[in-house]
């Protein structure tokens, strides 16, 4: 239960940790936002309406754009 939870997060985070050795801080922190991206629309994949996900599209769409732009430079 509990303590299972518990460890699994515990290695999660040592592997995090690792994982940011290895490509440095600024690059892990933003494969972290893109991850709580994925799951913040994952976990609420059933409840978003039609007109929501024509804007959530649009969003990142725009990101992507801008993203774009700056790997660019």
């Amino acid at each position: 239960g509990r303590a299972f939870l518990a460890t699994q997060k515990a290695e999660m985070e040592k592997r995090f940790r690792a994982f940011e050795s290895a490509v440095g801080p600024e690059r892990a922190a933003l494969f972290k936002e893109l991850r709580a991206t994925g799951k913040l629309l994952g976990q609420n994949l059933r409840t978003i309406t039609p007109g929501q996900a024509e804007e959530l599209r649009e969003a990142l769409l725009q990101m992507r754009e801008r993203m774009m732009s700056i790997l660019a430079r």
